[in-house]
C-alpha cells in the first residue's frame, strides 16, 4: 500500500504541471488553469468565461481540502 498510488497520482499532477508550464511558457499565457483551455475557447479566456474557470478550480480545490479535513 506504500508505493500503490504514487505513480499514478504523480502522473496526474505531471500532466496538469505540463499542460500549464507549455501554455505558461511557450505560448505566453497567464499561469492560471484558464490557459490550459486556450485551444478550445480561444481569446475568452481572458473574460469572463476564462474567470468563471478559474473560479470552478477554486471551489474544487476548497471543497477538496475542506472533505478530506472534514472526513478526518
Amino acid at each position: 500500500v506504500y508505493r500503490h498510488w504514487g505513480v499514478s497520482a504523480w502522473a496526474c499532477y505531471a500532466v496538469v504541471g505540463v499542460s500549464l508550464a507549455f501554455f505558461q511558457f511557450r505560448k505566453k499565457l497567464p499561469a492560471s488553469l484558464s490557459s490550459v483551455f486556450y485551444p478550445l475557447i480561444g481569446d475568452k479566456i481572458r473574460g469572463p468565461f476564462g474567470k468563471l474557470i478559474d473560479v470552478v478550480v477554486i471551489l474544487s480545490i476548497v471543497i477538496g481540502i475542506a472533505t478530506s479535513l472534514g472526513f478526518g
